[in-house]
């Protein structure tokens, strides 16, 4: 008897295993990316100390085309304008420590981002 029970006890176990890995493995998959959503950025550009520093009391405009992994991670980043030109550096370097909300099944991806920073 006891045998018997541990029997229904096991196949109830691993019924209700199957079916409960079952629907979370198919729960997902109905779910298609949203690849044509706008981007968010998940860790923004950041100036150093050092660059906040020099261009504190001037006002910078920058226009950077980047291409994105759908990690969310910035593979490419290449300057497309700066003003003032001494920036070029400070702007690519603030780019590069970026990172975007990842946005799984859609590919690299490419995007242009322009930042216009004025003195406080």
């Amino acid at each position: 008897m006891k045998n018997t029970a541990n029997r229904y006890c096991l196949a109830f176990f691993v019924i209700a295993v199957v079916f409960v890995s079952k629907s979370s493995l198919t729960r997902g998959q109905g779910n298609k990316p949203t690849c044509g959503a706008p981007v968010k950025w998940m860790v923004p550009p950041k100036f150093t100390e050092g660059d906040i520093a020099k261009w504190k009391d001037k006002k910078l405009t920058g226009t950077v085309s980047l291409v994105v992994s759908e990690d969310g991670d910035i593979l490419q980043a290449r300057l497309q304008s700066v003003k003032p030109k001494e920036a070029a550096q400070a702007f690519l370097s603030a780019v590069q420590k970026g990172k975007f909300h990842p946005r799984l099944g859609c590919g690299d991806w490419k995007i242009e981002v322009t930042y216009k920073l004025h003195p406080d």
